[in-house]
């Protein structure tokens, strides 16, 4: 941390399992994968979903299809996460988008 070991001693990488890569004085990630982003890879990128402190491939985020991905109406869309035995589960529903443009509406901005 500010270009000093911390502590004396090495730390992992604490990336949600998104990326292998930290900066070794801020510890700030490098190359996040999965559709992150963040410090700690810890966001999704804009116009995708999940819960990347899920960590890996179940954590990755997911393109927001409003109402499909090739003829996006939405920018953002946010998580509605559905939780099945302790675990996330994810489909159909498991996004609201958040920003339909001017003249569309809808939960996937799927209405004119």
């Amino acid at each position: 941390i500010n270009n000093q070991l911390f502590n004396g001693r090495c730390e992992k990488c604490n990336c949600e399992g998104h990326s292998l890569e930290c900066d070794p004085f801020t510890g700030d990630c490098i190359n996040c994968q999965h559709n992150t982003t963040g410090r700690r890879c810890h966001q999704c990128l804009p116009g995708h979903y999940g819960n990347p402190s899920l960590g890996g491939e179940l954590g990755q985020c997911h393109p927001c299809a409003c109402p499909t991905i090739e003829n996006s109406h939405s920018a953002q869309c946010s998580l509605t996460q559905l939780v099945v035995g302790g675990a996330a589960a994810y489909g159909e529903d498991a996004y609201v988008c958040t920003a339909c443009e001017l003249g569309y509406d809808g939960n996937k901005c799927e209405r004119q």
